[in-house]
């Protein structure tokens, strides 16, 4: 059977920073390829947020954290899967945790530490592959320690957006034509601990973040800069810590991934952006805790990660992905990961 994309997982080890290559097939079935150093270091430890790995819209790039260096990786994705190193960059502060990629630009949003505040920065990036700063992109959250989940811009690249766990609010900037950002507009989260989010591919005002504090959803719509809650919180039986989100290119379903009672839920996005519980099953896919989640640019399947949150090997789980939305289980067989393991790509 001849591989019809990749999977890459973020291993985040401690020492120097690594991702992990799987060839996937159309069944859903994945095998493992190899494992490429990418330039900075890892940390050893469990990234705890959404987006440490991405791709460039283009689908022929990744961009990775390298949270041990308070670095970003820029890499290169060739025929057959292969990865090349381009370039590692500063991360314009400390702790990356989440990337985004939106017309040739990458943001990050930097965790921070005892010394240093959490903030956001933008980079410009060259056709080789190297990131330069942009002037007056590099920008506060809301506290000096917000304890950040994601960040990402909006379809349409006019706004910026970043979730903050430890103060449930949801920071927002404007994208300025040159690629700066406008101070910071905070909006109180109408969940506690918003977590993971994405942008509806079909509605692209509507957002969906997950709510980890009580193991919910909420929609959101950003208009004109100003962000309104559409539906929610809409609970599940999940327990605490909704983490992780995906959404459907045709804007029907939207999955979240809760590590705290390893299920996945399954939640309906009417016309009018409001959400509806179909599902919550167990994750019985992937050995681990249910974390990070990713599809398929066909929307067939969703892979897993089974984080352990320990020494133990993270597992990579399958899902088919029904016509109604519904997931099954698929066995996969001779995957096993570094422990730190925390961001998936798929191509």
């Amino acid at each position: 059977m001849d591989s019809i994309g990749y999977v890459y997982v973020h291993n985040n080890p401690a020492g120097p920073n690594c991702v992990s290559i799987l060839s996937r097939y159309s069944n859903g079935t994945l095998t493992p390829v190899g494992t490429t150093v990418i330039g900075g270091q890892g940390t050893g430890q469990f990234v705890d947020t959404q987006g440490s790995l991405i791709l460039d819209a283009n689908r022929d790039r990744l961009f990775c954290v390298d949270e041990g260096s308070n670095q970003i990786s820029v890499v290169a994705i060739e025929p057959h899967g292969v990865l090349k190193a381009l370039s590692v960059s500063s991360s314009s502060g400390v702790r990356p945790l989440s990337i985004c990629y939106s017309r040739g630009r990458v943001y990050v949003v930097n965790q921070g530490d005892a010394n240093h505040a959490a903030n956001v920065a933008g980079f410009s990036m060259h056709s080789d592959g190297t990131l330069k700063p942009i002037p007056g992109s590099t920008q506060p959250l809301s506290a000096a320690q917000p304890d950040p989940g994601q960040v990402q811009v909006d379809p349409d690249g006019d706004q910026l957006i970043v979730t903050e766990k430890g103060t449930s609010k949801i920071t927002s900037y404007t994208i300025h034509a040159d690629g700066s950002l406008s101070s910071p507009t905070f909006t109180p989260s109408a969940g506690t601990t918003p977590f993971g989010f994405a942008f509806s591919p079909k509605d692209r005002s509507l957002f969906v973040v997950s709510d980890a504090g009580t193991g919910a959803a909420t929609s959101y719509r950003l208009e004109g800069g100003n962000i309104s809650v559409v539906s929610g919180p809409v609970g599940s039986p999940q327990t605490r810590a909704a983490c992780w989100v995906a959404i459907t290119k045709d804007g029907q379903y939207v999955y979240t991934g809760n590590a705290g009672s390893n299920t996945i839920a399954t939640y309906n996005i009417g016309t009018d952006g409001k959400l509806t519980l179909q599902s919550s099953i167990g994750n019985n896919a992937s050995s681990g805790f249910a974390t990070e989640i990713v599809l398929t640019p066909d929307n067939r399947y969703l892979y897993i990660l089974g984080a352990t949150f320990g020494s133990s090997p993270v597992s990579l789980g399958a899902f088919r992905v029904q016509s109604d939305g519904s997931l099954m289980a698929i066995g996969l067989t001779g995957i096993s990961l570094p422990s730190s393991s925390s961001g998936i790509a798929v191509i």
